[in-house]
C-alpha cells in the first residue's frame, strides 16, 4: 500500500472517530442536564450529519482496500457504526450495559435515576428517522415523519428545503386557506407584493386599482398637457407635460379622447409633413400653436365636442392682422373629400373651431375645390386668414361660419352657404370672389363696413405636389411568455425571461395580427417601451432583443428571425429602445415579423424578467 493511501485512510478514520466521539459527548451532555434545549437539538442534528458523512467516507475507502493489515480498523468502524435506532443509542449511553444510571423502560421511554426524559426519547426517534439503514444498500433519501416527531417540532419553526416539495391531496391552513386535489385555491384574503398573473378571466364585485395598462384602455387625463412637436421628438413618448413628439398625429393617437375637462397645448417646433385628423375629442380644449411653422398636409376634424383652436403663432394675437409675411401655411397635396367637395381644412360635426392667422391653400383644378369647409353643424370662427391657390374660398354646408378680417383672391366663390347654413361676416376685409347662398341659407354682412381684399391681385399656387405623410401607430402586446428548455414548456405567467436560473429560458411578446396592418408600408422607426421587473441581478443588465414570427404562443419552442439588439434594462423601470435597423423595418414591411422577444446567454449573469405588456410604436410613411 502506498504512503499516500495510508495517509488518506488515517485522516478519514480520524475524522470519523472525532465525529463519533462528538456525537456521544453531546448525548451525555443532554443526559447530564436532564433537558434538551433548542441549541442542543441543532448541535445534535449537525453532529449526526457530520458523523454520517464521515462514516460513509471511511467505509468506502476501507472497502476499496484489500490489505490484511486494515481488517482491524474495518472491524472498529463496524463496531462504532451508529444505526441511530433506540437500542443502538442506549448501547452508546450505557457503554454496552456497563452504566446503570439510565435504562430503557417498557414503554420505550429513556429513564435516568427512575425519571423519564421523554424529550430525549423523541430525539432518539428523530435520529432514527434521519439515519435510515446506513449499513444496508438502501440509498433512499425520503423520510416518513412519526406523529411524535411532529409534536416535538410543533412549537418550533420548520424549514423545508428540497428540489421539489409535493403536497398531494386536500391542503388547508387554519381554515382560511385551502387547495383542493385539482389545484383550486380558496383564501379569505390575499396581499401580494409582486406580480399576479392570471391565464383566464378574473372577476370581482369591486375592483380597486391605481393604474390599468391594457391595449384596449387609454388612461384618463388628470391635468392640462403641454407638448412640443420636434425633430428629436418620439411618438412613443409618455403623454405628459413637456414631452416631445415627432408628429402631431402621433401625439393625438396617444391622447385619450375624453380630455376629462383639461386643455391640451401643442406647439410646433418644426415644419410638419403630414395630414392631420382630429377625431372624437370631448370634454376639453385642444390648442395647436403653429409657431409660424408650415404644415404640409391637410387638417381635418370630425365629431369633436372639445373646442379646437389653431393659431399661426404661439399666442392668440402673436401675428398682427393683415401681415402676410408672418402667417404660416397649411398646404395640402391631397384634399379632404366630402359630398363631392374637397377641402384643405375641413371640420364636420365639431362644436366650435377657431382658425387665426393662417394662410390656407386649396387647389384650382376643379370647381369642387375649397380652401376651408364646415359641415354637419360645425361652428367655425376664422380671423386674419388668407385663402391662397384655391378655386373657391370658404363653404358652409349645414353649419355656421363667422369671418373677421380675412384676405385672399379666388377664381370662383369666395363664400358659399348651402343646406341651411349661415355665414356671418364681421366688419373688415373678405377674400375677393363671389358671395353665394341657396334659398335655405344666408350670408349676413354690412356692405358698408365689409370690404373686398383689393391688395391681393393673384390667386397664387399650391406648390405641394406630394406630401409624404409620416404617421405612427402604437401596438400593445396581448401577453408575454417564457419558454423553458428544462421542462420543454411555456411558463404561462405573463413574464418574458432571458438567461438561466433553474432553466435555460427565452421569451416572447405576442401581438396577434397587429403588425400585419403595416404590411407594404415604408417603416422608418420602431420604439419599444419595455418594463423590467424584479428578478436576477439588480444592476443594469444587458437584454438581447430579438424578433419572431409567431402571432400567438406556439406549442413548442419559438422560432426567432435573424436579428438582435442589446439594451441595458434597469430593474423596476420602463426603458425606451429605438430600432432603426433595416432588418426589422424590412421584416415589418414584408409581413414576416409578428413580435419581439428576449434571448441571451444561458447563465445567471444575463438572467432577467420583464412584464408581459410592452408597447411598440412604429413610424411609417403613407
Amino acid at each position: 500500500m502506498s504512503s499516500s493511501n495510508i495517509e488518506t485512510i488515517t485522516r478519514e478514520h480520524d475524522n470519523f472517530s472525532s465525529s463519533y466521539n462528538e456525537l456521544v459527548n453531546l448525548l451525555e451532555k443532554v443526559i447530564a442536564n436532564k433537558e434538551i434545549t433548542q441549541d442542543d437539538k441543532y448541535d445534535l442534528e449537525k453532529a449526526h450529519a457530520t458523523y454520517t458523512e464521515n462514516y460513509n467516507q471511511v467505509k468506502k475507502i476501507l472497502e476499496n482496500e484489500k490489505e490484511n493489515n486494515l481488517n482491524d480498523q474495518l472491524e472498529e468502524v463496524g463496531y462504532k457504526k451508529l444505526d441511530a435506532d433506540l437500542n443502538s443509542v442506549m448501547n452508546i449511553l450505557t457503554n454496552n450495559g456497563e452504566k446503570n444510571t439510565f435504562y430503557l423502560g417498557e414503554d420505550g421511554r429513556i429513564l435516568i435515576d427512575m425519571q423519564s426524559i421523554p424529550m430525549l426519547t423523541l430525539l432518539v426517534q428523530k435520529l432514527s428517522l434521519i439515519a435510515k439503514g446506513l449499513d444496508s444498500d438502501d440509498e433512499e433519501s425520503s423520510i416518513t415523519i412519526a406523529p411524535e416527531f411532529i409534536q416535538l417540532l410543533s412549537t418550533s419553526d420548520i424549514l423545508l428545503k428540497a428540489k421539489n416539495i409535493l403536497l398531494e391531496g386536500y391542503t388547508t391552513i387554519n381554515g382560511g386557506f385551502s387547495i383542493d386535489e385539482s389545484g383550486n385555491m380558496t383564501a379569505n384574503n390575499g396581499n401580494f407584493n409582486g406580480a399576479v398573473n392570471a391565464q383566464g378571466n378574473m372577476t370581482a364585485d369591486t375592483l380597486i386599482v391605481r393604474k390599468i395598462i391594457s391595449k384596449d384602455i387609454i388612461n384618463s387625463l388628470v391635468s392640462d398637457i403641454n407638448v412640443t412637436i420636434a425633430t428629436d421628438g418620439d411618438d412613443a413618448s409618455a403623454v405628459i407635460s413637456s414631452a416631445k413628439f415627432y408628429t402631431v398625429q402621433g401625439f393625438l393617437d396617444a391622447l385619450p379622447r375624453n380630455l376629462n375637462g383639461n386643455s391640451i397645448y401643442i406647439t410646433l417646433d418644426k415644419e410638419c409633413n403630414e395630414n392631420l385628423n382630429l377625431k372624437g375629442f370631448s370634454n376639453g380644449d385642444i390648442y395647436l400653436y403653429m409657431n409660424m411653422k408650415n404644415y404640409n398636409g391637410y387638417i381635418a376634424g370630425y365629431n369633436c365636442t372639445a373646442k379646437l383652436f389653431i393659431y399661426g403663432a404661439t399666442t392668440v394675437t402673436g401675428i398682427p392682422d393683415g401681415v402676410d409675411s408672418q402667417r404660416p401655411s397649411v398646404m395640402p397635396s391631397n384634399m379632404v373629400g366630402s359630398n363631392t367637395y374637397y377641402y384643405g381644412m375641413y371640420f364636420s360635426n365639431c362644436n366650435f373651431v377657431t382658425l387665426r392667422s393662417i394662410n390656407v391653400y386649396g387647389q384650382t383644378t376643379s370647381n369642387s375645390y375649397y380652401a376651408i369647409g364646415a359641415e354637419h353643424g360645425t361652428t367655425l370662427l376664422m380671423q386674419n386668414c388668407k385663402i391662397i391657390g384655391s378655386q373657391n374660398g370658404v363653404q358652409a354646408r349645414g353649419s355656421k361660419i363667422i369671418m373677421y378680417k380675412n384676405y385672399g383672391k379666388v377664381n370662383n366663390n369666395a363664400v358659399r352657404a348651402i343646406y341651411g347654413a349661415m355665414v356671418c361676416i364681421q366688419d373688415g376685409s373678405i377674400p375677393s370672389g363671389q358671395l353665394v347662398h341657396d334659398n335655405s341659407s344666408q350670408i349676413i354682412q354690412d356692405s358698408n363696413k365689409v370690404t373686398v381684399d383689393s391688395t391681393t391681385t393673384e390667386t397664387g399656387t399650391n406648390t405641394n405636389t406630394g406630401t409624404t405623410t409620416s404617421k405612427s401607430i402604437t401596438f400593445t402586446s396581448d401577453y408575454g411568455d417564457t419558454y423553458r428548455y428544462t421542462w420543454s414548456d411555456w411558463a404561462q405567467d405573463n413574464l418574458v425571461i432571458q438567461g438561466k436560473w433553474t432553466s435555460n429560458s427565452v421569451g416572447c411578446w405576442f401581438f396577434g395580427s397587429d403588425f400585419s396592418k403595416l404590411q407594404g408600408k415604408t417603416i422608418t422607426k420602431v420604439v419599444l417601451k419595455i418594463e423590467r421587473t424584479s428578478g436576477g441581478s439588480s444592476s443594469n443588465n444587458e437584454a438581447k432583443i430579438v424578433m419572431h414570427n409567431h402571432s400567438s404562443r406556439p406549442s413548442g419552442e419559438p422560432t426567432y428571425l435573424s436579428w438582435s439588439k442589446t439594451a441595458n434594462l434597469t430593474m423596476n423601470t420602463t426603458t425606451t429602445v429605438t430600432i432603426t435597423d433595416s432588418a426589422v423595418l424590412t421584416a415589418i414591411k414584408n409581413g414576416t415579423m409578428k413580435g419581439f422577444g428576449l434571448k441571451h446567454t444561458f447563465d445567471k449573469a444575463h438572467y432577467m424578467k420583464c412584464t408581459g405588456v410592452i408597447k411598440a410604436t412604429i413610424t411609417y410613411q403613407d
